[in-house]
This record gives structure tokens, sequence and C-alpha cells, in this order.
């Protein structure tokens, strides 16, 4: 139910920490993995993922590739600057 109203919370809760978890780099190689097996699934093979949200197969692709370059990549700040 939250999900509907406040799909968004999970990442604002993530903007009060003091660390940044993840660089913008592995945010954007997850999110287009995500996003390029989702309208895979979505427009060229529609039975490949079954009974399976392709949003979710999307989602595993997107920690797929998000974690190995999260641990690559290194982080340019550590810290967020106080407003």
């Amino acid at each position: 139910m939250l999900g509907i109203f406040r799909p968004d919370l999970p990442a604002n809760l993530l903007g009060f920490l003091r660390r940044v978890p993840v660089g913008k780099g592995p945010v954007l190689a997850g999110l287009v993995a995500g996003e390029l097996v989702v309208l895979w699934l979505t427009f060229v093979d529609i039975h490949l993922a079954g009974t399976v949200n392709v949003g979710l197969a999307g989602l595993g692709a997107n920690v797929a590739v998000l974690v190995p370059a999260a641990v690559v990549a290194p982080r340019r700040t550590a810290l967020v600057e106080a407003a």
C-alpha cells in the first residue's frame, strides 16, 4: 500500500544519510540495465519472463549491475555537505 501512495519513500530516506552509499555512475548503470531488461521483456520477448512481473526482473538486473559497479567504481565524495 505504501508503494502506491509514496513510491519514492526509500529513495527519500536514503537522502538523510550522511554518507553517500553509491556514486552516480553505478546508479546510472543499474538504471539503464533495468530499463533495458524491462523494455526487452515487454516488447520483444514477452514469453521469456513467464508469470513473473517484468518490473521485478528489471529490478533484479538493476541490482545485479549496481552492486559490482559500486564495488569497482570509487566514490568521489564520501560526505554530503550540510546545507
